[in-house]
């Protein structure tokens, strides 16, 4: 549909399919978490396919950091507002429930396990007999309704203790409260509990029911309970032994609910966290800008001198070996998309290119080496490239598809860009190899594997096969061939013993083998990378108005002219 992000707002292990359409699609996610979360595996694997991870409280925001993820972890509280209270109403509703007058409990839930009403009831039969003044209500419905039911029998509580079914009206029902009870067995931040103090209802809750947020202890009417009947019987009885200085704490809870939980702040919050995610991937920027300036990501003092003075990356090497010399590039503009530090940039100059290099990282592109005759390094979004429709002759992209969030706005981009005939040369991994447990491994949390495989802000598990699919809706596919049909041991090789040297030079025979067959089925799939040549089809509909829309975002893209 054109949409920039999905967002679930319910629990992200409830929506796999969603999560799975959206990956499929391209799309990222941003999902709530409403419910516990266990810590699975499956759990772990579903919040890492994630952009944004949305938890409600505390507790939850701990337990997500805990594992240890790649993406956001932004906690967004529900907005808490109630509606007018209408006094016939309250005053309707405690005649109905308090015939006699008196003090009435309640609570509002589903009728569940979770909510621990059986203990609620069992602290009730031991309260109520030295309080008759005092009623129990419940509303809410459930399937745990019959054993309740005979559990008041059972108390012999039918005259105290009304099941009083499900009641739309929350508001009322809490202002007819003279004290609420949460007995649940385990919750996150109840809503209701927020609701009651918001009322100015004083609130009795278990410890495990406010587990989420442990500064709402200090604001209850007792200490809070364990999830025992015993443990519930003494607290209410605590909150009614001392029902003339809850006042003032009710009227302090409901001053901190209307602060931390006000709608519009909540309303700003949440905006906020997906209209970043939606926009430009500000976490992706801050991790490159950072990484090019570690010491293994800068340019060495050999690179800066001219082309060919250190070899770098294999990628790179099959593509000055065996595309390079093939293509045109005499008097043609020339976009590296993603380029670091301009590795190629003299590789293309040399043959005679008006080359523009573009990344996201500032600190890559101060790197970029000097005295070349035309190169422009341009800082901006490689998903809203800040250049005209039929701009270049020739595009590159090298090991930056598995970065991107939005793969097909890029593919969007390149296609809008490129001239008519132009030559796209796009490599990215293939995990279709013995690096595939390993990096289903490292996806699904085991810290070795995670330590071993360099992971970045998105890092997709992608196939040559798949990648050939998705990439001929966009372009021709002139040439497939595969890079590295080899463990990355023998790259450290060259690194070690330098080009050629020693057993650095198993590397020339596996590049002679890579040369004749790695274009050939099956081999060009079996690659740890994958090389495309491509011939795109052109502009699409959907980048054509997406270059529209995005023109204030292109008017603003930081160029800098490489004038040393």
């Amino acid at each position: 549909s054109g949409c920039s992000l999905v967002h679930c707002n319910n629990s992200f292990p409830y929506q796999a399919p969603t999560l799975l359409a959206a990956g499929w699609a391209g799309l990222p996610v941003a999902a709530h978490v409403r419910n516990p979360l266990t810590g699975s595996r499956l759990q772990r694997w579903l919040a890492r396919r994630l952009a944004v991870v949305l938890p409600l409280h505390a507790g939850q925001e701990a337990q997500l950091r805990s594992w240890n993820l790649t993406n956001d972890v932004v906690r967004c509280p529900d907005g808490i507002e109630l509606p007018p209270v209408q006094a016939v109403r309250v005053a309707a509703l405690r005649h109905r429930l308090l015939p006699q007058g008196g003090v009435l409990l309640g609570s509002l839930g589903r009728l569940t396990p979770q909510k621990g009403y059986d203990e609620l009831i069992a602290a009730a039969a031991r309260l109520l007999p030295r309080h008759p003044e005092v009623r129990l209500v419940i509303f809410g419905e459930g399937a745990e309704r019959p054993a309740l039911q005979a559990l008041i029998a059972l108390h012999r509580l039918e005259e105290r203790v009304l099941l009083a079914g499900y009641a739309p009206d929350t508001a009322n029902l809490l202002a007819a409260l003279d004290l609420f009870v949460c007995s649940s067995r385990w919750e996150g931040l109840p809503l209701v509990v927020l609701e009651a103090m918001l009322a100015g209802v004083p609130v009795v809750a278990t410890r495990s029911a406010l587990a989420g947020d442990p500064r709402l202890f200090s604001l209850l009417a007792a200490p809070p309970a364990e999830a025992r009947d015993e443990a519930l019987a003494q607290a209410l009885e605590h909150a009614l032994a001392h029902r003339a200085s809850t006042a003032e704490r009710s009227a302090a809870a409901r001053r901190w609910v209307e602060a931390e939980f006000a709608p519009a702040a909540a309303a700003r919050q949440i905006d906020a966290a997906l209209a970043q995610r939606a926009g430009r991937d500000r976490r992706a920027q801050s991790f490159y800008e950072a990484a090019y300036r570690r010491p293994e990501w800068q340019r060495s003092a050999a690179e800066a001198s001219g082309p060919g003075a250190r070899f770098t990356k294999m990628w790179y090497r099959a593509v000055r070996q065996n595309v390079l010399p093939r293509l045109q590039l005499q008097g043609r503009r020339v976009l590296e998309i993603g380029c670091g530090y301009g590795w190629l940039a003299p590789y293309l100059t040399a043959g005679g290119a008006d080359y523009v290099g573009l990344d996201l990282a500032e600190s890559a592109l101060r790197q970029f080496p000097r005295g070349l005759p035309v190169c422009m390094p341009v800082r901006a979004d490689a998903c809203r490239l800040p250049f005209a429709q039929g701009s270049f002759d020739v595009i590159f992209c090298l090991e930056v598809l598995e970065h991107i969030p939005e793969r097909r706005a890029l593919l969007s981009e390149i296609c809008r860009v490129a001239r008519p005939g132009a030559v796209v040369v796009l490599t990215t991994p293939s995990y279709c190899n013995l690096f595939l447990p390993l990096k289903l491994l490292a996806d699904c949390g085991w810290s070795w594997c995670r330590r071993y495989l360099t992971r970045q802000p998105v890092d997709h598990t992608q196939f040559a096969f798949r990648l050939r699919a998705l990439l001929s809706e966009y372009a021709d596919v002139v040439e497939q061939r595969a890079i590295r049909l080899h463990p990355p041991l023998f790259e450290r090789l060259e690194y070690r013993f330098g080009p050629g040297r020693g057993p650095a030079r198993i590397n020339d025979w596996l590049f002679q083998f890579e040369q004749r067959w790695a274009t050939r089925f099956p081999w060009r799939h079996f690659g740890l990378h994958t090389c495309f040549l491509l011939r795109p089809h052109g502009v699409t509909v959907q980048a054509a108005a997406r270059h529209r829309d995005a023109q204030d975002l292109h008017a603003g893209a930081e160029v800098a002219r490489n004038t040393w």
